[in-house]
């Protein structure tokens, strides 16, 4: 279960996004926040499980699908794998990614200013972005 702080900070964001909140929602979001690399649908549901609360795949792909169309869920998916989920940030780690999956998960700084002072010179509000590269 969610408690305390955590609770009120997932629900206020909840609300200041227009979305309904419901025990579903806030336990899948705490889960996606505390994932330190992008999961599956079915991994949420395995978390769940072991949290002893059960709820159906529906429930989490209604909960994805309204958290990505907000704009607080990033969505990636390679070839006919399982789509894999991550909270959106303004500063997203950069992913090197295979066919078989996440390779390697990078955090570099001097991109993320080159891409600050871009949005700058351009005259742009960055809101967020996502660096993946794909390879075989």
């Amino acid at each position: 279960m969610v408690y305390g702080q955590e609770y009120t900070i997932i629900r206020d964001l909840l609300k200041h996004k227009n979305i309904k909140v419901t025990l579903p929602r806030i336990m899948i979001f705490q889960i996606l926040k505390n994932s330190r690399k992008p999961i599956t649908a079915y991994e949420i549901e395995n978390i769940l499980i072991k949290k002893n609360y059960r709820t159906n795949l529906a429930t989490i792909y209604a909960t994805l699908k309204i958290l990505k169309n907000a704009g607080l869920l990033y969505y990636h998916k390679i070839n006919s794998e399982q789509a894999q989920y991550s909270l959106a940030s303004i500063h997203s780690p950069i992913q090197i990614m295979s066919a078989y999956g996440i390779i390697q998960t990078l955090d570099n700084e001097e991109i993320a200013q080159h891409i600050h002072q871009l949005c700058i010179k351009k005259q742009l509000t960055l809101k967020s972005y996502q660096i993946t590269i794909r390879v075989d």
